[in-house]
């Protein structure tokens, strides 16, 4: 029935895609929705370590730094750790946007225009 409706290359299509899948515009949810679907399509078979990797690895940098340093034993534990990792970013941005800092100048120290006021501050010290 697959060789009737699907394209002879149909396969060779999803495991490339699988493969290269990354995060890119996505946000974790659908990354990680994405990265499901193309794995139960191709029906790929490959160890739980083999699957981590290959999730982790298609990440943004951003998220795979934090999720990297996380804790985590399996495949759905390493999309909750990225998925949380991903909301405290938002809501650390949220917070920090809402709270901006103040806009405080420089301080301006002079400097002695002359070798005369340097030499009295020298003495006074």
């Amino acid at each position: 029935m697959h060789k009737r409706f699907l394209p002879d290359n149909y396969k060779l299509d999803l495991y490339l895609r699988v493969s290269s899948l990354n995060q890119g515009q996505l946000n974790v949810e659908e990354y990680i929705r994405e990265f499901e679907q193309l794995q139960i399509r191709s029906g790929l078979k490959e160890k739980p370590e083999q699957t981590m990797v290959r999730f982790f690895r298609g990440l943004n940098p951003s998220i795979t730094e934090k999720v990297g340093i996380q804790p985590y034993w399996t495949f759905e534990d390493e999309c909750k750790v990225a998925t949380k990792m991903k909301k405290y970013s938002k809501n650390k941005r949220a917070f920090t946007s809402l709270y901006p800092k103040p806009n405080v100048p420089p301080k301006v120290y002079s400097t002695p225009k002359n070798k005369r006021e340097l030499s009295k501050n020298s003495l006074s010290s």
